[in-house]
């Protein structure tokens, strides 16, 4: 749909969706995160700051006990210069979904943004 195109006022019906893991730093209780929402069935996550979101297999987050300090190591690697950034501010962060293959410690292998 072209960036200025007006669609109106619709009604959309969503079948067959299921709740996706998703954690929002500073947002997500890490209680809750814990007993709850890293289980939920859905194949894909995301795990998000005000510098990024990740998206990545849900798989990988089920052992995940504190994404708070995952998403603390990625806000201390991207500083200003590095690409990946909010714009200005309101803007959605960056989204930066893993799309790859795991290496043998199961971690994700990202060549960059935008892929």
């Amino acid at each position: 749909m072209p960036k200025d195109a007006n669609a109106g006022d619709f009604v959309a019906t969503v079948a067959g969706g299921v709740a996706a893991p998703r954690y929002v730093d500073g947002k997500t209780s890490l209680s809750e995160w814990r007993s709850t929402i890293r289980h939920r069935p859905a194949p894909w996550a995301e795990i998000e700051n005000s510098k990024v979101i990740l998206t990545v297999p849900s798989t990988y987050v089920r052992d995940l006990d504190d994404p708070a300090a995952l998403m603390a190591g990625v806000g201390q690697d991207l500083g200003p210069g590095d690409g990946i950034r909010r714009p200005s501010q309101g803007a959605r962060a960056a989204r930066a979904p893993a799309a790859g293959r795991a290496d043998e410690c199961g971690r994700v292998q990202h060549a960059g943004f935008p892929s």
